[in-house]
């Protein structure tokens, strides 16, 4: 472990990165990494309403455009780490 005394110079912030891997169950299903399906309410709206109905997300609503489920993705530069361990 280490511990480094630092100071807080300036506020930054971030973009959100997309994150184009997951995993499948071979059915055009999305699975968590143990292979439990990744489940979402049939109406996007009452994602946090835990009596509402889900389904498994698939490929398929990712694709799908008319989807509310619909992943845009965008070509973006893939962020690396440079020789020091700096995040770009």
């Amino acid at each position: 472990m280490a511990a480094t005394d630092g100071k807080v110079g300036e506020s930054k912030k971030f973009g959100t990165l997309y994150n184009d891997q997951f995993n499948t169950d071979g059915r055009g299903g999305v699975t968590y990494g143990d292979g439990s399906p990744l489940m979402v309410t049939i109406d996007p709206s009452q994602q946090n309403n835990a009596s509402a109905p889900r389904q498994q997300l698939t490929i398929a609503m990712m694709n799908n455009p008319g989807s509310p489920y619909f992943a845009v993705l965008e070509d973006l530069p893939s962020p690396r780490l440079d020789h020091a361990g700096e995040h770009r």
